[in-house]
């Protein structure tokens, strides 16, 4: 028997019937809590790969689709770069290429396409240089074959006519001289075009223009019914320009105007001032220029009006066709340009000169020639 000595006090409380089996649920339910964190982490942690899969996916198709595009907005102008070129050298200087590209490659594709036009225009002009040169070589050997006869020609109709007296002779006398008159002067032409003389600009003022135009208008316009007047025309200008050349120009325009509109209808002089010239020109002046048109109402231009400006082009039965390239020659020896623009109601000749207003004529000189 144990011996309870000493300081001790001992107190007994009944404990429930069910503790045990209450013990036994929490553990139950401790052991269910535990497996079903395990089994959560787990469903957690393949949820998580799936996403980051899912995700992953979505940014791969997504690179994709962008390095796709993007290396098409980059490739397609090097491909059509590519296939301008091949165009080029196949001798297609008019191919341009339409297409959008980034910064660098934008720059390349106007570069590109400023050097076929560039390339272009300098092959018309090589090739009109070459067709002036070749009509000229005729123009000179036809006013040398026309030229010739005729002197003698002309020698010996005047002494047929002062020692005949058969009537049928005589009266066909004044035909032959007639002709032959033409001819000189159809030689005249010709000798012309084959060689122009050089120009001797001079300073041109608006009241020296002014008085210019109202003499040629007076003189081939008084006997039509066209009326005529000056429409724009700046006050203060200056032209650097040959004045007997300018007049010969403003001579044929005229002339062509009135016999547009046979005798009757309106011929306008149009003057105005403009920054730069309406066509390419060799001249290096970086002021303003003089516009000058001759408008008339006559039946119009053909669709290409460049045409016109080539030798012996003509619509008139009895032209040489050499009035209008002769003009634009002396325009453009004169630093100008000259053109020609139709419209419903009749045509247009534009002649661009540069205005050398403030600039003292020792800084000027003779304009070198744009085709020899």
């Amino acid at each position: 028997m144990q011996d309870y000595s000493g300081d001790w006090a001992m107190v007994a409380y009944p404990l429930p019937k069910d503790l045990e089996s209450l013990l036994s649920e929490v553990s139950r339910g401790g052991a269910g809590v535990r497996q079903l964190r395990h089994f959560y982490s787990r469903l957690l942690r393949s949820n998580m790969v799936l996403t980051l899969g899912v995700l992953t996916l979505l940014l791969l198709m997504v690179s994709l689709v962008l390095s796709h595009r993007l290396a098409r907005y980059v490739a397609r102008p090097l491909q059509e770069l590519s296939k301008g070129t091949e165009k080029v050298a196949a001798g297609d200087l008019t191919h341009q290429v339409q297409v959008s590209a980034p910064a660098e490659l934008g720059r390349l594709v106007k570069a590109f396409n400023s050097m076929t036009h560039q390339l272009h225009q300098s092959r018309e002009d090589l090739r009109r240089a070459e067709r002036i040169a070749a009509w000229q070589g005729v123009a000179r050997r036809l006013a040398h074959e026309i030229k010739n006869p005729l002197t003698p020609i002309t020698l010996a109709m005047h002494r047929i006519g002062k020692k005949s007296d058969d009537p049928t002779i005589t009266s066909c006398v004044p035909t032959v001289l007639e002709e032959a008159t033409n001819l000189g002067r159809i030689a005249d032409e010709f000798s012309l075009y084959a060689k122009l003389p050089r120009p001797q600009p001079q300073r041109l003022s608006p009241e020296e223009l002014r008085e210019l135009l109202e003499s040629l208008a007076e003189f081939y316009l008084a006997r039509t019914r066209v009326e005529y007047g000056r429409l724009g025309w700046p006050g203060a200008f200056s032209l650097w320009v040959d004045s007997g050349q300018l007049r010969q120009v403003l001579s044929n325009l005229i002339k062509n105007g009135n016999e547009a509109m046979q005798g009757e209808g309106t011929l306008v002089f149009e003057l105005a001032s403009v920054p730069k010239p309406g066509q390419k020109i060799s001249s290096e002046h970086s002021g303003p220029w003089i516009r000058f048109t001759i408008r008339d109402t006559g039946c119009g231009l053909p669709e290409d009006t460049e045409k016109l400006f080539e030798p012996y082009v003509t619509t008139k039965a009895t032209g040489t066709g050499l009035g209008l390239a002769v003009a634009r020659r002396i325009i453009e020896d004169n630093g100008g340009c000259l053109w020609a623009e139709s419209s419903d109601d009749g045509a247009a000749f534009i002649i661009d000169l540069p205005d050398i207003t403030g600039i003292d004529e020792s800084q000027l000189m003779i304009p070198e020639r744009n085709i020899s």
